[in-house]
Formats: structure tokens, C-alpha cells, sequence
């Protein structure tokens, strides 16, 4: 059982849980259903989205269910990894810093700044705050730098999850792997992860638990 001294508050980066880049979002939309709404809101919205992005033809159905599944799993992993981090606090910002001392500075700092404009927060997105404004800020509680670089490894999780095929189109990290060494970034924290102390309400390393 994994009991926590706090209650969990998410902090709501994406409006699904699963990961969206902004192209996709400008493409298809994806407003954050309404804070503090029954799931009945959230169920709504991802099926009125999969009917938009069915609308456009582009591509096979989507189906509701399916988006609302994967945003399950995406919740679950935030979840552990930020139960994680509540165990062992400052781990994230250690992570870093390991990263820096094996690559160097771009490799940690590039990423992050590119993912808040690639895949952009709902606060960001929907104009509440800028960039680099928002990096600077914390939310419920947690530096939002760190919480950036958490979503990066969700996301290299997500895009190595072969389930996840059909769905690569609204989470494509093409350009993110292209403009920064982001995988060097994500790889280098797994590394770091494999050498932390296990998870333990579940006897695992967060590495393990992630894949």
C-alpha cells in the first residue's frame, strides 16, 4: 500500500494526462476540462476530443475509451513518480546534476526549456504564463523545473511504449529529439535512477517501474 504523509494534489500539466504537443493540441484543441470537475467533465471531454480529431478524417477512429486508458496509465506513473520524489526529496534536482557532471550544460538545461513550448502546460498553453516564467515557478508545491523534467521521461516513456502506436501522432517528439539532446537527458536520468534506492512500497527502482 503506498501511503503518503500529504494528499496527493496532481498538478496538471497536460489537459489528459497523457502527453499532447502543441502542434497537436493547435491542430485537434484540447482545452483542460474544468478544475475540480466530477470524472463525468473529464470523460466528456476526451470523448468530445476523439470526435474532433475523427472530424478531421485524418486518420483511423479514435476511440474514447482507448485516450481515456492511456491517460490512466499516464497517471499512475505521475503518480509514483511523484510519491517517489516525496520520499526521497531533491532527487530530481540530484538527477540533474548527475547529468551535468557525465554530459554537460546544454544536455540539461536545452530540454526542458524546448519541451515548455513543444508540449506546453495547459497554464502555458492556454496563455496564462509564459516560458520561461513558467520554469521559474512552482506548482502545488514543486518546482516546476523539476516537474518538467519528470514529464520528459514520462514522455520518452510513452513514445517507447509500443500500445501507445496508434496514438504517436498527438505526442510525436520528432522535433524535440531533433532541436535538443533530449535523449541523451532522458537515458542519462535512467541511468541515475538504476543507482537510487528502490521504491518502497513496491520493492522496485523507479527505472523499473517506469518501463
Amino acid at each position: 500500500m503506498i501511503e503518503s504523509s500529504t494528499e496527493y494534489v496532481p498538478h496538471g500539466y497536460f489537459p489528459f494526462g497523457f502527453p499532447i504537443s502543441r502542434a497537436a493540441r493547435d491542430v485537434y484543441g484540447a482545452s483542460a476540462p474544468r478544475a475540480g470537475g466530477i470524472l463525468a467533465d473529464h470523460i466528456g471531454a476526451v470523448r468530445g476530443w476523439a470526435a474532433r480529431i475523427d472530424a478531421r478524417g485524418a486518420r483511423g477512429p479514435i476511440d474514447a475509451g482507448q485516450l481515456i486508458a492511456m491517460g490512466l496509465l499516464a497517471e499512475v506513473l505521475r503518480f509514483v513518480v511523484d510519491k517517489y520524489c516525496e520520499t526521497y526529496p531533491g532527487v530530481t534536482a540530484r538527477g540533474l546534476d548527475w547529468v551535468r557532471g557525465q554530459t554537460d550544460k546544454p544536455t540539461v538545461e536545452g530540454p526542458p526549456k524546448a519541451f515548455v513550448h513543444l508540449f506546453p502546460p495547459n497554464v502555458v498553453y492556454d496563455g496564462g504564463q509564459d516560458e520561461a516564467a513558467y520554469l521559474a515557478k512552482d506548482t502545488v508545491g514543486r518546482p516546476n523545473r523539476d516537474i518538467v523534467t519528470e514529464e520528459l521521461l514520462l514522455l520518452r516513456v510513452a513514445v517507447d511504449n509500443p500500445a501507445l502506436d496508434p496514438f504517436q501522432h498527438l505526442f510525436d517528439d520528432t522535433e524535440l529529439r531533433g532541436l535538443t539532446p533530449y535523449l541523451i537527458l532522458t537515458e542519462e536520468l535512467e541511468r541515475f535512477l538504476e543507482g537510487q534506492p528502490a521504491f518502497p512500497p513496491l520493492s522496485k527502482k523507479l527505472s523499473d517501474l517506469l518501463r
